[in-house]
């Protein structure tokens, strides 16, 4: 998998939970950090998954 790939979902996924702090409305702030989490977890997927 490219680095740079894992680098940019990382730098979004960072953007995502600095955005979660700024927002008011609690339903807001709920989906755009579960899409932050999302990003995270894409970010380990890649790391640490399994390679073929």
């Amino acid at each position: 998998m490219n680095p740079e790939i894992t680098t940019y979902i990382g730098y979004s996924a960072s953007v995502f939970i600095v955005l979660s702090f700024i927002l008011k409305d609690v339903r807001k702030i709920r989906v755009v950090n579960m899409i932050g989490c999302f990003c995270f977890i894409q970010v380990c997927h890649l790391l640490f998954g399994k390679k073929s």
